[in-house]
């Protein structure tokens, strides 16, 4: 059975520490900002290849199920519906179908993320602004929409709740 866990929450609020520490070596592990950082040359825009990351981001899911690995984590930011939607359905086009989608949402204060992302460097820090943008935007899976579970994890009480969605 393959299952597509996708992550989301704001930029600094841990999602890929999370993934990394919990799933080490069990999964496959693919992660948009990764891709970004070895496409991007020293001075090009953060965005100027999107594109092409996005493109290589889906392709290596898809390679990834396609090939039957078992347990696969795309790590990006899965704000909202639209942004879910548009991993799924590029799966699908390229006929990748995971047996079960379940989304990964790392609930951690906006205060605690500020602190986290002022001790990053380089590219992999975001401007403040657009953390703050990004976090009151936050939208949980409602319904099924092509998720089959939604486990958030709250940070502050390290706790899990796991909400599943009928098909």
């Amino acid at each position: 059975m393959s299952k597509l866990y996708m992550m989301m929450g704001a930029p600094g609020c841990g999602k890929t520490t999370f993934a990394k520490q919990n799933f080490p070596n069990k999964v496959k592990y693919i992660s948009r900002d990764e891709i970004r950082y070895d496409i991007l040359k020293d001075g090009e825009d953060y965005f100027s290849h999107e594109k092409e990351v996005y493109n290589k981001f889906v392709d290596e899911i898809a390679a990834a199920l396609n090939e039957g690995e078992g347990l696969v984590i795309a790590d990006q930011t899965s704000l909202n519906t639209a942004a879910r939607s548009k991993l799924l359905n590029a799966l699908k086009e390229r006929r990748a179908y995971p047996d079960k989608v379940i989304v990964i949402y790392i609930n951690r204060p906006l205060k605690q993320i500020l602190e986290f992302n002022n001790k990053r460097t380089g590219r992999e820090k975001v401007p403040e602004d657009a953390i703050k943008r990004m976090y009151y935007s936050i939208d949980l899976p409602k319904g099924f929409q092509g998720i089959d579970e939604l486990h958030i994890y709250n940070t502050e009480t390290n706790t899990f709740t796991v909400e599943k969605f009928l098909k």
